[in-house]
């Protein structure tokens, strides 16, 4: 309603409230335009049909540097290693590196061909050089959906890897896998063929990604860690396939052979043994039933009392620390014995 009195008192009040309105308005248009143009800047950039790519970030030679001491510092914590271990052993960086992610299709085998959107990163030393060498890193186990090379702040495995190939000259390029990143279908862990399929694509869209950033790719090594390193293993064997060369692989800690691997954590359990082994089986249980089709394999391996905690940690729904705290310490003590 509209007050009908015109004294000053009455007037003032109205004209100041408008004049906050229009402060306000100004203010919030402002906003929006930096916050569009931010947008604008971080926003994909399509370079192909089924690729696309984001500026994520630079990271200097300063950041570079704290990831080598005070962030090992801080990931280290409470571990039985300390990382003082690392002091003096790890390269100096001599480059900053650009990172961008990557969203690229790619095709689940296991699923009859299904296309699907998946994630990566692509790290490019920032040297002003238009080719250098490429390395494909398969990163380790995770227990987080977003714990990835596309989201390198909370994968510090692969932060370290930046710190020692791409910030020495080489493109870093990794996939999530699928399950992970962008991805949502359900963890692939140690699933043969959608490995596979999403590595090779990762590597064949990251050079549509690289000619549209003005960049040739030299020479293609291989390196990967734990999960990684069996990745990496099949990869290798589908590049001699495809055709696709490859200078040199290395692997470390790499279960080669899932079911040696398997029966070790098994019937042969070490006091030297992860405690994140656990997670490791019920994780790669859950992967095998949903992408072979295998229904009740999971309810037939782990004993009902694990079960639900177990799909739920597979499902991404709680963490690694409760998942421990409702889990036994052994794999054998997880599984049902006639499994």
């Amino acid at each position: 309603m509209v007050h009908q009195n015109t004294n000053d008192r009455s007037i003032k009040p109205i004209k100041n409230i408008n004049m906050i309105k229009q402060s306000l308005s100004f203010l919030l248009l402002i906003v929006l335009m930096f916050a569009g143009k931010a947008q604008t800047n971080k926003s994909y950039i399509q370079c192909s049909a089924d690729v696309q790519y984001q500026y994520l970030t630079t990271y200097g030679l300063n950041k570079i540097n704290s990831i080598q001491t005070t962030e090992l510092d801080t990931f280290l914590m409470g571990s039985t290693m300390s990382s003082s271990e690392f002091k003096g052993k790890f390269e100096k960086p001599r480059f900053s590196v650009k990172l961008y992610r990557v969203k690229y299709r790619t095709h689940v085998p296991e699923f009859g061909m299904l296309p699907v959107m998946t994630s990566g990163l692509i790290a490019i030393p920032d040297n002003g050089k238009d080719s250098m060498p490429v390395i494909s890193y398969q990163h380790g186990t995770i227990f987080t959906k977003t714990a990835v090379p596309s989201v390198p702040d909370e994968c510090m495995e692969y932060k370290l890897l930046l710190t020692q190939y791409a910030s020495q000259g080489y493109i870093v390029i990794g996939a999530d896998y699928v399950g992970l990143g962008e991805s949502d279908l359900p963890n692939s862990y140690l699933v043969k063929e959608a490995t596979e399929q999403a590595c090779v694509d990762m590597i064949i869209s990251s050079k549509d990604v690289l000619s549209a950033l003005k960049i040739k790719s030299g020479p293609l090594f291989l390196y990967g860690w734990s999960q990684g390193g069996f990745n990496t293993m099949l990869l290798t064997r589908k590049l001699e396939e495809v055709k696709i060369p490859v200078k040199a692989t290395a692997t470390a800690s790499a279960p080669v052979d899932a079911a040696v691997t398997v029966n070790r954590w098994i019937n042969n359990v070490q006091k030297a043994d992860a405690v994140w082994l656990v997670g490791c089986a019920s994780n790669m249980i859950f992967a095998y039933e949903r992408y072979y089709q295998l229904n009740g394999l999971a309810q037939f391996a782990i004993r009902p009392q694990y079960y639900q905690v177990a799909k739920d940690f597979a499902d991404f729904k709680i963490d690694w620390f409760e998942y421990k705290k409702k889990t036994p310490a052994t794999i054998t003590e997880l599984l049902n014995p006639v499994f």
